[in-house]
């Protein structure tokens, strides 16, 4: 059951907030709560509160295009991939790279893309490609 369901059912009224990150305007979750969400934010994130009704009425879909609205579309899609410092993507997960930490090693950075898979490693012109298309080339093992 979806908690707007459950809150709907039972008649009770929740203050829904939706965290995203500043920055990117990348939705980050959306939270319903009756308490104050900001002492939860981190760094980046910014908070803004939508009426529940919207909230039971929308989809996620419909969420995102009200909060879109309002502040502008992201930026990205938050997909990102973490890459190691040879260049090779060793985790693809959503994220923000100016909030989020790599998951695996601090040495290594969260990117934006749309396309890279682990295992694919960075060009000379900085595009990610399959480790196979690299075979001879200066510096790569």
């Amino acid at each position: 059951m979806f908690l707007a369901d459950l809150y709907g059912t039972i008649g009770l009224i929740m203050p829904v907030a939706v965290v995203y990150a500043a920055g990117s305007r990348i939705i980050r979750r959306v939270i319903v709560s009756d308490g104050d969400v900001r002492a939860e934010l981190v760094d980046g994130e910014a908070v803004m509160e939508i009426p529940e009704k919207t909230y039971r009425a929308a989809s996620a879909e419909g969420v995102a295009a009200y909060v879109a609205e309002r502040i502008g579309p992201p930026l990205h899609d938050g997909r990102c991939v973490e890459v190691d410092k040879q260049g090779e993507v060793v985790a693809v997960y959503l994220a923000d790279p100016v909030i989020d930490k790599p998951r695996y090693s601090l040495e290594h950075s969260i990117e934006v893309s749309k396309t890279a898979e682990v295992g694919q490693v960075k060009d000379a012109r900085g595009q990610f490609v399959a480790k196979a298309d690299l075979v001879g080339v200066e510096g790569v093992k």
